[in-house]
């Protein structure tokens, strides 16, 4: 049986001050890929970091990229649409 599906940022996005006008569906649409490539930067560049410069703080400059690769496995199962959805939702709260 699979976990419910969580957007752990939405509770992060609600609370963001309605400055702007709401995001456009074309705008919206892209979201889920920019997230995607987000995650695959972090990872990179986290391990640049470890191996590069700081072998000797590994464990600290890697303590968040478990996390970060199961996000990355786990985001491309959840349809784009949905994604966009539930952002779309939360900056309405």
């Amino acid at each position: 049986m699979s976990r419910p599906v969580r957007f752990p940022g939405l509770n992060l996005i609600a609370r963001v001050p309605r400055r702007y006008p709401p995001l456009t569906a074309a705008e919206l649409s892209l979201l889920p890929d920019l997230i995607l490539g987000r995650l695959v930067a972090r990872i990179i560049i986290s391990e640049w970091r470890a191996e590069r410069f700081l072998p000797e703080n590994r464990a600290y400059v890697l303590r968040n990229t478990p996390r970060a690769r199961e996000h990355l496995h786990r985001l491309p199962s959840i349809a784009s649409e949905q994604t966009a959805a539930r952002i779309q939702e939360a900056t309405r709260a």
